[in-house]
Formats: C-alpha cells, sequence, structure tokens
C-alpha cells in the first residue's frame, strides 16, 4: 500500500471513529435523559414522539459502536444518517442557524462514511504495520519452510 493510500484509508478511519464517538455521546444524552426529551420530543412523519425518541436513540447509541470500530459501517450509519436528515427537513424546516446546524453537520459527515469504502480498525492497525497479519506471519514462516530452515533447525546448526 502506498504512502498516499495509507493517508486516506488513515483518514477515513478517523473520521469514522470520530463522528461514531460524537454520536455515541449525543445518544447516550438522549438514553439517560430519554424522560425528559420525550415530553418535548417533535412528531416527525406521523411517528409519535415516543417512538421517534426510541428510533433516534438506538440509531445514534447502540448503532454507532459497530461504526467506530467499522463493522457494518455503512449499514449501521443508514438509520443514523436517516434520522438525522429527516430531523433537518421536516423538524428544523432546513434552516441553518441553532440547532439544525448540528443535525446538518452530522448528516454530511454520515453520508459520506455511508458513501467512503473504508477497512475496519484492524485491517486499519495491520497496514500501518501496528500489528502484523496472520498472512505475513504465514509468509515468513513459508519462506523459511522454502529455505529448507526452520527455527528448530537452525538452533541445532
Amino acid at each position: 500500500m502506498t504512502r498516499q493510500n495509507r493517508r486516506c484509508v488513515f483518514g477515513i478511519v478517523l473520521m469514522r471513529t470520530l463522528v461514531a464517538s460524537l454520536m455515541i455521546v449525543h445518544g447516550s444524552d438522549k438514553a439517560i435523559n430519554f424522560h425528559v426529551y420525550v415530553r418535548d420530543f417533535p412528531q416527525v412523519l406521523g411517528i409519535p414522539g415516543t417512538l421517534g425518541l426510541a428510533i433516534t436513540t438506538i440509531a445514534q447509541l447502540p448503532l454507532m459502536i459497530p461504526v467506530a470500530f467499522g463493522y457494518y459501517s455503512r449499514l449501521c450509519a443508514l438509520p443514523a444518517f436517516a434520522v438525522l436528515f429527516s430531523a433537518f427537513v421536516f423538524h428544523h424546516s432546513l434552516r441553518l442557524h441553532g440547532n439544525s446546524e448540528l443535525a446538518l453537520l452530522y448528516s454530511i459527515c454520515l453520508g459520506v462514511l455511508i458513501l467512503s469504502p473504508g477497512p475496519d480498525l484492524l485491517t486499519m492497525l495491520r497496514h500501518c504495520r501496528v500489528i502484523k497479519s496472520q498472512t505475513t506471519m504465514n509468509a515468513t514462516s513459508g519462506e523459511r519452510q522454502a529455505q529448507g530452515k526452520t527455527r528448530t533447525d537452525r538452533t541445532n546448526d
């Protein structure tokens, strides 16, 4: 992998991890203070406020954990994107002031994550050579066997 590709992949992984972490913090506040938010949560697209808040909390809290680690990140980011984009369009009426900016910002970031391919966290660490992959370890042992000497043969010499 070239240096430029590594930087691009690292940028995608960093963005995915940071956006997912921010969404987890954003969703955990809704989960902790559910009884407070349920009173003022708006009815959007005919969905009652309690159900809408539950869907929003699920999309922002437990579904963002796999996104942070890169497992099924596109699939898990879709509900959060749908919730936040519909909040920007229907609740905030496409206005760019106050809390509507956060909904738009999160929607854009999640949309980019949905459209951009990227490896999971372990693959990224392997590319950066932080941890060795199993194929790399097998290749080095295969090279030793091809030379006719294994580790035990070297110690016996």
